[in-house]
């Protein structure tokens, strides 16, 4: 929507800009903080603005992801790179099965929950155990 576009419209503007491990981090933490408004939200207003959020954190991490991997990758290794890149939007798939799985066994607003939760621990660990993530200029 409106959210995403005005995302990628600002990261396109940025440019080769510093701290984007900071960027990357706020991105990702962006997203399970929305799942969780999303997963107890009960007035709708609140569900649209958090599931924006959700789209506009998800336009801004690929990619910001994308172009700081290839910049930092060897001219040798792109191909392969990018390889791997296009397998992950393809596991994305997968992700959106154990969703639906999920949602079906629990319902919707726990899943929101336990997969907001998933995203964060994954994205404080990357944060906390990787010091070139923290240091991505």
């Amino acid at each position: 929507g409106i959210f995403s576009l005005t995302t990628d419209l600002v990261v396109a503007s940025l440019g080769d800009y510093k701290h984007k491990g900071a960027l990357l981090f706020a991105s990702g933490m962006s997203l399970p903080v929305a799942a969780w408004v999303f997963g107890l939200s009960a007035w709708l207003p609140a569900a649209m603005f958090a599931q924006a959020v959700l789209n506009s954190g998800g336009s801004l991490y690929r990619p910001v992801t994308s172009s700081s991997l290839m910049s930092h990758t060897p001219d040798h290794l792109r191909g392969r790179v990018a390889s791997v890149q296009t397998l992950n939007q393809a596991i994305t798939s997968f992700g959106a099965v154990v969703y639906g799985l999920g949602t079906d066994a629990i319902g919707v607003q726990p899943m929101f929950l336990i997969m907001g939760t998933a995203t964060a621990v994954l994205v404080l660990a990357l944060w906390f155990t990787q010091p070139a993530f923290r240091k991505l200029a």
